[in-house]
């Protein structure tokens, strides 16, 4: 890829500090699935084509390249994040890989997949439960009944079952999940269960209109950098997009 779209590079006389108490021994990368497009097709899901269509294939090109896990781990025990301000400054990542400070801005990641910085974008729970709640239902789950106790449970017969599973999705929307856990939102632990922030780009997605997947990636990152600062959180999420930037801000 282009150089022009590195994030920001300056070398530094000195380490930037440990931001964080976790080792980086202790740190697992949770590494991008590599997609098969080809064999998806095969089997009469033309995922290359949905992902054009929202000009997302850029992101899986960046799932491509290498991981550098040594830089990776040593990037992630000295991030920062700092807030953006009143006169418009981007919220940023800050830290350093071998004595260069680097950079991260949400428009950072746009330019690195190829994205215009735009679009749909909501992570409020209970904002995304109320105002889309109802057409999450009707349009991505093939049972939707009246639900009686949890919000994840249908009276079947006398039965209580889970119904918000990816296995009770559409099949287009159950193969989105599959890349979204694997790929965008890579996670350890629990895959059967979709949350509220996945359902509504889903919903976005199926309806044709524009995500800011930019913005979710970034958001992504920083979320999951806060809960290592605070938490000793031990995942790494996107160890071969942040190689990418480690490359194009010639560090290696």
């Amino acid at each position: 890829m282009d150089s022009s779209t590195s994030s920001s590079r300056q070398v530094s006389a000195s380490l930037k500090g440990r931001t964080m108490k976790i080792l980086e021994r202790e740190l697992k990368l949770v590494k991008d699935f590599i997609v098969d497009f080809d064999s998806f097709a095969k089997n009469g899901y033309n995922m290359r084509y949905e992902f054009n269509k929202h000009g997302w294939m850029s992101f899986f090109d960046v799932l491509n390249g290498p991981c550098y896990t040594t830089l990776v781990k040593d990037f992630w025990v000295r991030a920062e994040i700092m807030k953006g301000t009143k006169e418009g400054r981007e919220m940023e990542i800050r830290s350093s890989v071998m004595g260069i400070e680097i950079t991260i801005s949400q428009s950072t990641i746009a330019k690195l997949i190829v994205l215009d910085n735009t679009g749909f974008f909501e992570t409020d729970s209970n904002l995304i439960r109320s105002k889309f709640g109802d057409d999450i239902k009707s349009t991505l789950y093939k049972v939707v009944e009246e639900k009686v106790g949890g919000e994840n449970e249908e009276d079947v017969n006398g039965c209580k079952k889970k119904v918000d599973k990816a296995t009770n999705m559409y099949d287009m929307e159950r193969i989105l999940f599959k890349f979204f856990i694997q790929c965008i939102f890579s996670r350890v632990g629990s895959t059967d269960q979709p949350n509220r922030i996945h359902k509504v780009i889903f919903l976005n997605l199926h309806k044709n209109a524009k995500v800011n997947l930019a913005e979710y990636v970034f958001h992504h990152l920083c979320t999951t950098i806060d809960n290592s600062w605070r938490t000793q959180h031990k995942s790494i999420p996107y160890p071969r997009l942040l190689s990418e930037l480690f490359h194009q801000s010639k560090v290696i």
